[in-house]
């Protein structure tokens, strides 16, 4: 008895259909959230331009989602002049809207402490609108909130506790 290629054909493509539509398939890929763009951990940003680096931050651990990158345990460094370091950072466009444990620090000796904080890359201002802690050469600055310009070295800021050492002229 022969078997005819015509029956070998036949019976392997009825086999290929009942399994190919007989197979469950796993809708949990598919249910996967895709709003989230992108999952770190243990991570090196680096903003260059024709020049070299700009700026590079250290971060524990974050996500991008819908356009907005959160990071925690992060420490920004500005290669000119700026060091901020935070529990928590959201980075939206120019601005880094810091929270817990905000430390700013700059080279002219510049150091600022508070719980909130709002960075703008670009401009170099700190706003911050929570109780704040900052010194800057032995003079000791406490107050409510504070708006301050790294660039051009001025501060504005309400609720002020001061210690202010002047030369002796």
């Amino acid at each position: 008895m022969a078997i005819k290629i015509e029956w070998v054909l036949i019976f392997s493509i009825i086999i290929t259909l009942i399994v190919s539509f007989g197979l469950r398939f796993d809708d949990s890929i598919h249910k996967l959230d895709t709003k989230k763009e992108l999952n770190f951990k243990n991570t090196i940003f680096a903003e260059v331009d024709t020049n070299g680096i700009v700026s590079f931050a250290n971060v524990k651990n974050g996500e991008q989602t819908d356009g907005v990158l959160t990071m925690h345990d992060i420490s920004f460094d500005k290669i000119d002049d700026t060091k901020v370091v935070a529990n928590k950072a959201i980075y939206q466009n120019d601005e880094i809207i810091l929270s817990g444990d905000v430390k700013i620090k700059q080279k002219n000796g510049f150091v600022f402490n508070s719980q909130k904080a709002v960075y703008n890359t670009r401009s170099g201002k700190i706003v911050s609108k929570d109780k704040y802690n900052a010194t800057l050469n032995g003079n000791i600055l406490t107050g409510n909130n504070l708006s301050y310009d790294t660039k051009k070295l001025n501060a504005t800021s309400s609720g002020i506790h001061a210690i202010l050492y002047t030369q002796d002229k």
